[in-house]
This record gives C-alpha cells, sequence and structure tokens, in this order.
C-alpha cells in the first residue's frame, strides 16, 4: 500500500523559469532495508536553499500559496543544463516517527520510532530513508532537536578534524552565532578547544555564553569577538 503525502520539488526550465511548489506524491512500500517516515521536523541549510534557489532572483518572484516562481540567471541556467525540466526534491535531513519499514530487521526495528535520517527528499510529509543511516532518538527528545543531526554537527566535527590534521590547534569561526556556529562552541568546549567567534552583537556574544554546560578554567574559555554593525 502506497503512503500518499506532499513534496517540494523545484524545477528549472530552459528559459530561465525556476518554479519551486508543493505537489501531490506517494511513496510505494520500502523495500530493501529502507522505511517510510512521517517527517516531523526538517532544517534548512545552506545546500538546501542552493538546490531550491539557487542565485534566482527571489526579490521579483511571483509568490501564492503553493507555488513560486522566479527567474534564473542565463549564465547560471545554461550552467544547470543537466537539470533542464526536471522536478527536484529537496531538503537534506529530517527527523519523524517510522510509519513503515521493509521486511529487513534492522529496518523493522525501527518501526514506531522516532529517528533522525538524511533521506535527501525532507522537505514534505513523508520520505523514504535507509534504516542503516537512521538514528533513534532516546526518550525526551524532539524532532526539532534531532533534525539537525547530520549537516551542521558533521560540518563543525570536520573543522576539528581539519584543524588537527594540518597541526593547528584552535579555531576562528565567523557567523559564530548561527546552529553551526553553536554546535561548534559545544564541541570546542568538551575538547578544551581554544575556539575565536565572530558575531555581530552583544546578544550574540551572550547567546554564546550561556552555551557553556561543564566547568571551564579562565585560560579554557574561548574568546568571543563582537563584530557589531
Amino acid at each position: 500500500m502506497s503512503i500518499a503525502g506532499q513534496q517540494v520539488l523545484s524545477t528549472l526550465f530552459d528559459n530561465g523559469a525556476l518554479t519551486v511548489e508543493l505537489v501531490p506524491f506517494s511513496l510505494p512500500d520500502p523495500q530493501g532495508g529502507h522505511v517510510v517516515i512521517r517527517v516531523e521536523a526538517a532544517p534548512i541549510n545552506p545546500s538546501d536553499l542552493g538546490l531550491i534557489f539557487g542565485p534566482a532572483d527571489m526579490d521579483n518572484a511571483d509568490y501564492s500559496p503553493r507555488k513560486v516562481l522566479a527567474r534564473m540567471p542565463v549564465g547560471v541556467t545554461r550552467a544547470m543544463k543537466a537539470r533542464h525540466g526536471l522536478p527536484m526534491p529537496s531538503g537534506n535531513e529530517c527527523a519523524g516517527v517510522v510509519v513503515a519499514a521493509s521486511e529487513d530487521p534492522a529496518a523493522q526495528a525501527l518501526l514506531g520510532k522516532r529517528v533522525a535520517c538524511t533521506p535527501g527528499t525532507a522537505f514534505a510529509t513523508h520520505a523514504l530513508a535507509d534504516a542503516r543511516l537512521a538514528i533513534p532518538l532516546a526518550d525526551g527528545v524532539t524532532a526539532e532537536q534531532g533534525a539537525s543531526s547530520f549537516v551542521n554537527s558533521m560540518t563543525a566535527l570536520s573543522f576539528i578534524e581539519t584543524m588537527r590534521c594540518d597541526g593547528f590547534t584552535g579555531v576562528t569561526h565567523i557567523a559564530a552565532a548561527s546552529n553551526l556556529g553553536q554546535m561548534l562552541v559545544r564541541i570546542c568546549a568538551a575538547d578544551r578547544v581554544p575556539l575565536v567567534n565572530v558575531v555581530r552583537s552583544a546578544d550574540q556574544v551572550d547567546l554564546l555564553k550561556g552555551l557553556y554546560q561543564i566547568p571551564l578554567t579562565k585560560t579554557h574559555v574561548p574568546t568571543l569577538a563582537s563584530r557589531l554593525r
């Protein structure tokens, strides 16, 4: 039995017209170790925006309740020839409840559980995901909390790995009050990695200071450099 729902599709045409719309769709019964998730939360990452809108002229776009029509620059339209006329789903990551599963034991074990995953089609009411890449969320963890378990968190961890691999001992991060930046603060605090955060306001300084959940000596407290606008 297929599962009916709605999903966001982005389509670029060869004349530069870009449509982003919410359309009905259906998912077949999951097979081969996959599960169907009823999406409860999905973050919007820059990579998601790049696929959905790219550098389209959104200031002069035509907005309606279920559809957006915009124009893509000529050069970009030519460069994206491979996606002309192809309705593309989007949404790297999400969290939600597993409502259907293939016969694979790993998939069956997730039925009824709230999980985080990276289906690549998260901007929808339902998404198909590989059970091996789904993370069951602990009791008390909300879908909103679990939805950002991959993109920003893996990026923040890679900052530290890259720093160490290249022989450095500290990190400087701009846009530090972003979701990713807040994760980086926690990681650096836990690993005792010196961190300089570049922020836009005093409020963001207070936000980042409030993230430290472990005892730190004065020499371990990262520097908060404010860049006011």
